[in-house]
């Protein structure tokens, strides 16, 4: 498949289609990172498998930014100084699980595997002119009691009059999913010459903070008393934290 034929399939997105939704410069800068990174006799499957096209009838925008985000990340590399370039690749002869990028830099081997964790919000009901703000509390990491303090504290500001108040939902959970996840498809044979990485794609930058929180605060599971148990992840060298999905969903 040519690069003209990718531009073709994706100029014929329906309304409905992210792509579609993107506009021009958008839309030519995937067609370019997608036709630098993926060798012709891929493309096509590729493109209906991780970009839902031309057949659209299993497209989600969640799936659709998680793979948008690979591709950012895989054609980001793939423009640097490296060697043994490859995607998907099966770096535990024991899983079937293959990495999204793996590439040497020196006599260094990385893997990097990208995720889009969960990041569902409370939804707060609509305000109207005159009445009180609403606020979302939830915790920092893991705190004992958390439901009787969080309660004290909603008390005393709605007493006062501020604000309303409803409880968020900590999202340490999803970061959890995602660093057993990269882990599985590391290699366990790991040494000082492996670097496996994470990096997590996220939403808005204030989520950064939630995310890194997960990883420090109480029970974060970068402590020493992390909330689950290190050895399901501890193939997991570093976790770069980002907005990257952000980028793709709300600034294209």
């Amino acid at each position: 498949m040519k690069a003209d034929d990718v531009r073709a399939i994706v100029e014929a997105a329906s309304a409905n289609h992210a792509l579609m939704r993107s506009g021009s410069f958008y839309n030519s800068g995937f067609v370019d990172a997608f036709t630098a990174v993926y060798p012709e006799n891929r493309r096509r499957k590729v493109l209906q498998e991780k970009f839902f096209l031309p057949d659209e009838s299993h497209f989600t925008d969640k799936a659709f930014y998680q793979s948008a985000s690979e591709l950012t990340v895989v054609n980001h590399i793939f423009r640097e100084r490296i060697s043994d370039f490859a995607m998907d690749k099966h770096v535990d002869e024991k899983s079937k699980k293959d990495v999204d990028i793996a590439y040497r830099i020196r006599s260094t081997d990385v893997a990097l595997e990208v995720k889009c964790p969960d990041e569902s919000v409370t939804i707060l009901p609509e305000t109207t002119p005159g009445k009180e703000p609403i606020l979302s509390l939830k915790t920092a990491g893991r705190i004992p009691d958390h439901s009787r303090q969080l309660q004290d504290l909603k008390e005393k500001i709605e007493s006062s009059g501020a604000a309303a108040v409803q409880f968020g939902q900590n999202r340490d959970l999803a970061l959890k999913d995602c660093l057993i996840s990269a882990n599985a498809k590391f290699s366990p044979d790991s040494s000082v010459d492996n670097l496996n990485v994470l990096f997590v794609a996220g939403g808005y930058a204030d989520k950064m903070s939630e995310w890194y929180m997960n990883l420090f605060a109480p029970q974060g599971f970068f402590t020493s008393e992390p909330l689950h148990p290190s050895d399901e992840f501890i193939l997991v060298d570093i976790v770069i934290l980002s907005s990257l999905k952000y980028w793709h969903e709300r600034t294209r």
